[in-house]
């Protein structure tokens, strides 16, 4: 496994074009990063250089990120990478930090930015880095959202106590990781 780490934290480091120690940093802070796709996680890093370059406080948080920020941002659903293509795409990247733009809740993001939902069923808000895993991040969503419609009505209610909670506490974290990022 040992060899099979190294690889992959070598491999990181060559496409991110970060220093080995940054990368093995990211991946003990946020060991899903193993998991993920090193062609994807490339290409979330080429745009989110690019999104970055549109703002200076953006590029100075980024170049300043802790590694296990960065660990999550590099693994972020398409979705989450839109929130922030959304924000640079009308002007607003000075009301979201990078990171707390990606933590909000489905729920907060959309009751704070009301129109990002349209933006994002818009050709504007389309992944300009499309690849199979989206697709099959999609057909997951599809079978979840299936799979709630046939729940009884007390299991959603109950799932909705939870993401409420979750939503409070992401809220909490990131406003902690707003002070550190």
């Amino acid at each position: 496994h040992e060899g099979t780490l190294a690889a992959k934290v070598a491999a990181l480091s060559s496409e991110l074009g970060l220093p080995r120690d940054t990368v093995a940093a990211m991946v003990v802070a946020k060991p899903t990063v193993l998991g993920s796709r090193v062609d994807k996680m490339a290409r979330v890093w080429a745009q989110l250089q690019s999104l970055a370059g549109t703002s200076s406080v953006w590029t100075t948080k980024l170049a300043r990120m802790s590694p296990g920020s960065l660990g999550l941002l590099l693994t972020m659903s398409s979705s989450r990478l839109a929130r922030l293509r959304y924000l640079a795409a009308n002007g607003m990247r000075g009301h979201l930090s990078l990171s707390t733009a990606v933590i909000f809740s489905e729920l907060e993001f959309n009751h704070k930015f009301p129109g990002f939902a349209a933006w994002a069923a818009s050709d504007d808000g389309v992944s300009p880095i499309p690849d199979a895993s989206e697709e099959e991040e999609r057909r997951e969503q599809a079978a979840e959202v299936a799979r709630r419609r046939r729940e009884p009505a007390a299991t959603t209610a109950a799932r909705a106590k939870a993401a409420e909670a979750s939503a409070k506490a992401n809220h909490t974290a990131a406003a902690g990781m707003d002070s550190t990022v």
